[in-house]
């Protein structure tokens, strides 16, 4: 699904 791709987005954002 979606959450997959939302995820991946949102651990590159906490990473930064």
């Amino acid at each position: 699904g979606q959450v997959r791709g939302f995820t991946m987005l949102t651990r590159l954002v906490l990473n930064l």
